[in-house]
């Protein structure tokens, strides 16, 4: 699994094909999981994708694991 911390937005994932989907089981219950709970995240070509802003705090960003 690839984590990529360039940048603003954070992705978790290998590209896939589907452009706003992902093939993987465990991804899709991640993303539901998180997304359930108040974290906002998308899928784009296979990979979880969290985009980190000025005003969320380490402890917004730490929530988003747990």
């Amino acid at each position: 699994m690839a984590l990529n911390l360039l940048g603003d937005i954070v992705t978790v994932g290998e590209l896939g094909s589907s452009h706003y989907g992902t093939d993987d089981a465990r991804f899709n219950q991640l993303y539901t999981y998180r997304h359930d709970h108040g974290v906002r995240l998308s899928i784009r070509r296979g990979v979880l994708r969290f985009s980190l802003h000025l005003y969320n705090t380490e402890d917004d960003s730490n929530a988003s694991w747990r």
